[in-house]
């Protein structure tokens, strides 16, 4: 065997090329999970925020709920108008259909976040 030192020496060339190689993958193996939790977080992290801009709207709507107001069908007047409606906050569009349920004189509102997910 070739020694890198001399007999007081601790290791031999192919020992540090075995280490070298263990340590090489655990690195590779370390690295790839590290990097595989950062695309979840920001994917998480965007939903979170759709999620409170949806609440947002809908906290608004709430407030715009008026019985002189709900025959209008101006949705700069009235939110709550049948129809689609769509607004962009912070660079993410919301859109929300409400739907006009005559028999039951309610309406029902279905709302979409689309936000960037390369934020």
């Amino acid at each position: 065997m070739l020694k890198i030192l001399k007999k007081e020496g601790f290791a031999s060339f192919v020992e540090i090329t075995i280490a070298a190689i263990i340590f090489i993958v655990a690195g590779i193996g370390i690295f790839t999970t590290i990097t595989m939790f950062r695309p979840q977080g920001n994917d998480a992290s965007n939903k979170l925020k759709a999620a409170y801009l949806g609440q947002y709207v809908l906290d608004e709507m709430r407030l715009a709920v008026n019985a002189d107001l709900w025959n209008v069908t101006d949705p700069t007047l009235n939110p709550l108008s049948p129809g689609t409606h769509n607004i962009v906050i912070e660079g993410q569009t919301v859109v929300w259909e409400v739907i006009d349920n005559s028999d039951l004189q309610i309406r029902q509102v279905k709302m979409n976040v689309y936000f960037n997910s390369g934020l």
